[in-house]
């Protein structure tokens, strides 16, 4: 008897590599980096069994020049990476933009090499809103908070990858790499076969616009938990945003975006609207990219930042939270 939709502790590694292969992927390729071996471990050895393929390259660009290659025959391609790998790559994903490319490459926010040791940084945020040659716009690029927003969003990228015939990006936070949770496997549906069917029937107008209406439908993607009155809220990117989610403080909401790219700006506004007596507070760890960026989506708001001055952990970190309240105050 097969299962489906059962729950199942997985690590977020393996998470990747079985959305992935659910999704339809039978290619795996990447380039050796410690930030991000156990994916290369995993996905060596998974993809095999399913049949497919997984290529160490010796770059980053030449993984990605394997993919397009393997993109261009009909396949549906993984790529892996970390953030500085994916500085590197940009003018072949520029050539995949142009030529209408499906694939999904895995970005491991990292931060700086020697710098950073496992937490979300955005180093490099403005490369994910920056518009590709080919499209005119920036890559839909997708940010999971959880181990099961990891799983379904694994799926919705390969998905919205086959109907927009162009790479999309999901920015993994490191902290969910190694971590363990029960995940969900609900079952990914794959449109691999019926994509290659109908792209021969549809003209360029029509692309035209399933690529604005699939563009409005994630430019709303925005998890939010707020009780009736918050006096708090808390805009969080990555895991960090799943745990304040759970500490189920009265006064606080949280508000954590799905997409980075598009951000979801007319959902976000639609909260702010609801709660005009709230603090908003963009939180995040030692850096001020992040308020930055989303500060310039918004000029006619004005949020308070918030940066934490230690690695965030889920044990304490409510206490460090009102710690950083009480010196902002």
């Amino acid at each position: 008897m097969i299962v489906k939709n059962h729950l199942r502790p997985m690590a977020g590694y393996q998470v990747v590599i079985e959305a992935a292969l659910k999704a339809g992927a039978r290619s795996y390729f990447a380039s050796p980096s410690p930030y991000h071996a156990l994916l290369l471990n995993e996905g060596a050895h998974r993809f095999q069994e399913n049949h497919g393929s997984f290529i160490q390259a010796e770059s980053p660009a030449a993984a990605l020049s394997m993919a397009y290659g393997a993109a261009s025959v009909g396949a549906l391609p993984l790529v892996t990476c970390n953030e500085q790998d994916f500085l590197s790559m940009q003018e072949v994903l520029s050539y995949a933009c142009l030529n209408q490319k499906a694939m999904v490459i895995v970005v491991l926010a990292n931060g700086a090499p020697g710098q950073q040791s496992n937490q979300l940084s955005f180093q490099s945020l403005r490369y994910f809103f920056s518009p590709m040659m080919g499209t005119g716009q920036p890559l839909l690029t997708l940010l999971p908070s959880s181990h099961q927003e990891l799983w379904n969003l694994t799926g919705r990228a390969f998905s919205r990858s086959l109907e927009r015939s162009q790479p999309v990006l999901l920015l993994m936070d490191p902290l969910l790499l190694q971590a363990v949770s029960e995940v969900r496997m609900t079952s990914h549906t794959s449109t691999f076969r019926q994509h290659k069917l109908n792209t021969l029937e549809n003209n360029e107008r029509l692309a035209l616009d399933l690529e604005q209406e699939l563009w409005d439908q994630d430019s709303n993607h925005l998890l939010s938990d707020l009780p009736e009155s918050p006096k708090i809220l808390w805009l969080a990117a990555g895991l960090l945003g799943h745990w304040i989610q759970n500490l189920k403080e009265p006064d606080w909401g949280t508000l954590i975006p799905q997409s980075l790219s598009p951000f979801p700006s007319k959902e976000l506004r639609r909260q702010l609207r609801e709660y005009p007596e709230a603090e908003v507070f963009l939180v995040e760890y030692k850096d001020t990219a992040w308020y930055r960026q989303v500060q310039s989506f918004f000029t006619d708001l004005k949020f308070r930042q918030l940066s934490l001055p230690s690695p965030p952990e889920s044990v304490g970190l409510k206490t460090q939270l009102k710690k950083a309240l009480e010196q902002t105050n």
